[in-house]
């Protein structure tokens, strides 16, 4: 009798088991309008959403990736709402509520302007108060140091596109931003990339990361099961073809 009692403890316990991984439903958020990365525009989703389903068909459970606005999507993946969102840069604020995942992809930021622009940017300390445009929520660490020296100021957009259009129209000086995002941006906004000009100079080199909330229950379970597929995805040749596809 007690023999039988043990056998039906350890199966009810390894239904149990079984059935929580299989139920598991993680749910991690990203927003739109971050081209060639993010955005609903773009085939798949873009590189970074294809590369997400990639990575989570390696975890336990189901997963679904949900489209937000990039601030809600942040504010409530803070509170718990959501167990991640991506693709994000590192900074002191975010790294004091949410936990940083491996690096998913490196990207350099330089300095876009007009193409008829005469002043060499990639020498920004010989210029005063020259007039750069970035959308709500990004972070500023490229250009952080010329702002705070008086070399650059700077004016806030709802978006990408709306950047590149200001800077067409002269309102503003400057775009800083990765390369494949700034002439995806630019195509984007109906813009022609000639009319544009990157210069030389990497103001930074960063990587984008999946941000983890630290209050949700099982965030830490997630973010190390998920560091682990990202990392044998990105030691592969299916990594290297999805950079080729989309970063040409």
């Amino acid at each position: 009798m007690f023999g039988r009692f043990i056998f039906f403890l350890i199966f009810s316990l390894s239904i149990e088991v079984s059935a929580n991984e299989t139920d598991t439903n993680w749910v991690i958020v990203t927003g739109s309008d971050f081209p060639p990365y993010t955005d609903l525009d773009y085939p798949e989703g873009g590189l970074l959403i294809k590369l997400f389903h990639i990575v989570m068909e390696e975890l336990p459970g189901n997963y679904e990736i949900k489209w937000l606005p990039w601030r809600r999507g942040y504010l409530e993946t803070i509170e718990g709402t959501y167990v991640g969102t991506f693709p994000y840069v590192h900074t002191p604020e975010r790294a004091r509520h949410l936990l940083y995942s491996e690096a998913i992809i490196g990207v350099e930021e330089r300095f876009f302007s007009r193409a008829n622009e005469s002043r060499d940017f990639n020498n920004i300390e010989n210029y005063k108060n020259i007039v750069t445009c970035k959308p709500v929520g990004y972070n500023l660490n490229a250009i952080q140091p010329f702002v705070d020296k008086g070399h650059i100021s700077l004016r806030w957009a709802d978006n990408l596109d709306t950047c590149f259009l200001q800077l067409s129209q002269g309102r503003v000086d400057l775009v800083d931003m990765d390369k494949y995002v700034g002439f995806a941006s630019i195509k984007k906004a109906g813009l022609k990339p000639m009319n544009f000009k990157m210069h030389e100079r990497i103001l930074l080199t960063q990587s984008m990361h999946l941000l983890v909330s630290k209050k949700h229950p099982r965030g830490k379970e997630f973010l190390d099961a998920f560091n682990k597929a990202l990392l044998t995805v990105r030691e592969s040749k299916v990594y290297r073809d999805l950079l080729n596809e989309y970063l040409r």
